[in-house]
């Protein structure tokens, strides 16, 4: 029994789920008609005969009997055949919940350590781990850092499009500690892989050079066989990218369009910045208009529109004019030179952050850091395993019809009005006016019209793909050839042959099996680039002395915060004596469990959260949750007082329905924009 238990908890169950599953399966196989008809534990009358006389543990209390008697008393011997009813209550078959528990506590210490030391026990794993292949690398120094890679993971450091872009984005609510995870992720042909999970201590700037640093030492060619992506996409952490500024400094850092809109239109709606309500649309329309701008002439009369209400709005040109000194990163003018595939937002990140949390982890926080990584490196190579095999078997038809859909808007096209300028480059006429030619340049998967400029997968190039069967390295998988790569990714050595991905109607074409022959080097991507591009607008540097400045003002902010704090700190040192003796104690546990700041951050966050100002307008007396769960189905589930008497009948009751968490929408009805519940989601 106890072995059933250990190995429930190797398979990721819980002490209860452990004990319903446990129970189900006494139920389920241990059924008296199951026993009977098993020859193991009812054996047939031959293998008795046989058996009688030798020593066999299970025909010892049958010793004294012939072979026809024995028949019937094992058949109704409990020791062979206990009834359901008595395995269920018998503890050394199903044992007690307090049992269970320390039994898996036991399990627990010996698989994972301690809490709060779980690096020592990590350690330990490490040979285990590398008979996976999965490399865990551990760095004691403080700030602490824990690097993990899958097979996968190092699969994908080694594709091209790891040295183009990489999303990262961090989250510090998956574990008891509040350790940061942090995500690097390049773009494939079926989502995005990660390169490397990053774990450390903290979110500051030291811990986040610390985890880069780390990174760059371990895998220093990690990033498609360079030292460096030519692009991080991020949302605006500064701890985070003054980290990536020093560790990669010759990396472009842009910033996602999703986080700058939500940001500034929160602090649009936010009562305290005194925006009245009917501006704030027209507001977010100037900014919306400069983030946009596609040329100059757009770009200068959005910001002379924004400049030309400072009498009226100062605290939103000020804030404005502080951010437009960054404007190389978030501008979309100033991002069309470079290979984005199409990317603005960092929502690949955001997706992983979600999968790790909702499938990995399965909205639990892991015991420490060791259960993290253990459910990384299993867990989340499974997921991606299967969510990469779901694009090579074609079972993701929506990407199918979609490529198809793009190759039907330029139908009328011959292959006579195509110009073949060699070395990868066609020039492809435009679908409206014969005129216009584009030029596709099939190496890098790039086009000079509007779409297909910056890399994303535009018409022309989804046209010559279909036509003149030439590998594009930013096509859906719609090829076996394509199909066969993503495999590869997938199982590694493992992957079944070319035959394998081939469709019903599909035959090998010898044109794509030398895929690698037309790709030119990564230094003639740049040349090519900047002979297609149509306008090439070189980007301005940041104003070094704007930064200096901001740091300064930070660190004497940090000072003054924190002498604040510590003289609130003597001033409640007075008022401790007031408080009852069992309330300090609570609190002093509270302490105690702090061990990093990300923790104190968290109590913090939780304290301002539940603490009410006395100047606080419509505060209200909590209700008891367990008075709440007795309500009736449609009362408020809140802390507002219910009317008494008899409901009205002729007003009707508008429910009110949760605000959408959608940025586009809420800017159009003018409301704030809705936010998921705790620091993040």
């Amino acid at each position: 029994t106890e072995q059933l238990f250990l190995q429930y908890f190797n398979e990721g169950m819980g002490p209860s789920e452990a004990c319903r599953f446990h129970e189900k399966e006494i139920l389920k196989n241990k059924s008296p008609l199951k026993l009977l008809a098993n020859g193991s534990t009812n054996p047939i009358k031959n293998r008795i005969s046989v058996y009688v006389n030798e020593d066999a543990p299970w025909v010892e209390p049958f010793v004294r009997f012939i072979p026809v008697s024995c028949i019937a008393r094992l058949s109704a011997s409990p020791f062979i055949d206990p009834s359901p009813l008595k395995l269920l209550a018998n503890g050394s078959t199903n044992p007690i919940k307090n049992s269970v528990y320390h039994l898996h506590n036991v399990w627990r210490n010996s698989n994972f350590g301690s809490v709060n030391h779980p690096l020592k026990k990590l350690k330990e794993k490490i040979p285990l781990y590398n008979l996976q292949r999965i490399s865990v690398c551990v760095n004691e120094d403080a700030p602490w850092v824990v690097l993990v890679t899958t097979k996968i993971m190092k699969r994908a450091q080694l594709l091209d499009a790891s040295r183009e872009i990489i999303f990262c984005d961090s989250s510090s609510s998956c574990d008891t500690l509040e350790t940061t995870i942090t995500i690097l992720l390049t773009a494939t042909k079926a989502g995005t892989v990660p390169l490397g999970i990053l774990l450390h201590q903290g979110q500051s700037t030291e811990s986040y050079k610390a985890a880069f640093g780390f990174l760059k030492k371990t895998f220093p060619k990690c990033f498609g066989k360079s030292d460096a992506p030519n692009i991080f996409m991020t949302d605006d952490s500064a701890a985070e990218k003054q980290a990536l500024k020093e560790i990669f400094p010759k990396s472009i850092q842009l910033l996602c369009h999703f986080h700058v809109g939500q940001k500034e239109w929160r602090w649009l709606t936010d009562s305290k910045n005194h925006i009245p309500q009917d501006q704030r649309q027209y507001l977010m329309q100037l900014f919306r208009k400069v983030m946009y701008a596609e040329n100059e002439e757009i770009l200068d009369s959005s910001v002379a529109n924004i400049h030309n209400l400072s009498n009226e709005f100062p605290q939103f040109v000020k804030r404005f004019d502080s951010f437009y000194n960054r404007k190389t990163q978030w501008v979309l003018l100033f991002r069309l030179n470079y290979i984005t595939r199409g990317n603005n937002t960092n929502n690949y990140a955001e997706a992983s952050i979600r999968v790790l949390k909702e499938i990995v982890l399965s909205r639990n926080k892991a015991y420490n850091v060791t259960a993290l990584v253990e459910s990384i490196s299993k867990v989340w190579e499974d997921y991606l395993t299967n969510r990469i095999l779901d694009h090579a078997n074609v079972r993701k038809d929506e990407i199918v019809r979609k490529y198809y859909a793009l190759c039907k808007q330029i139908n009328h096209l011959d292959l006579k009005n195509i110009i073949d300028h060699h070395n990868g480059l066609f020039s492809i006429p435009s679908s409206s006016n014969s005129n216009v030619y584009y030029i596709v340049n099939m190496s890098i998967g790039v086009c000079n019209c509007t779409v297909g400029k910056v890399g994303a997968f535009c018409k022309h190039q989804a046209w010559l793909h279909k036509h003149l069967n030439l590998p594009l390295p930013n096509t859906p998988p719609v090829t076996s050839k394509e199909r066969y790569l993503l495999g590869q990714l997938a199982l590694g050595e493992k992957c079944p042959s070319l035959d394998w991905f081939l469709g019903l109607k599909e035959n090998i074409d010898p044109l794509v099996d030398n895929i690698n022959s037309s790709i030119v080097s990564h230094d003639q991507k740049n040349k090519v680039v900047n002979t297609i591009t149509t306008t090439i607008i070189e980007p301005e540097t940041s104003n070094t002395n704007t930064e200096n400045n901001n740091n300064t003002s930070e660190n004497e902010q940090r000072s003054a915060v924190t002498k604040d704090i510590e003289e609130e700190i003597v001033r409640l040192q007075s008022l401790l004596s007031f408080v009852p003796l069992d309330v300090c104690e609570k609190l002093s546990k509270k302490l105690k469990v702090i061990k990093n700041a990300q923790q104190l951050t968290s109590f913090i966050v939780k304290t301002n959260r539940n603490l009410s100002s006395v100047n606080k307008r419509r505060q209200q007396i909590k209700v008891q949750p367990t008075t709440i769960s007795r309500r009736r189905p449609g009362v408020t589930r809140g802390s507002k007082r219910i009317p008494s008497g008899r409901p009205p009948t002729t007003i009707t009751k508008n429910k009110i329905k949760k605000r959408l968490h959608n940025l586009k929408q809420n800017i159009n009805k003018n409301k704030m924009n809705a936010t998921y519940h705790g620091r993040c989601s």
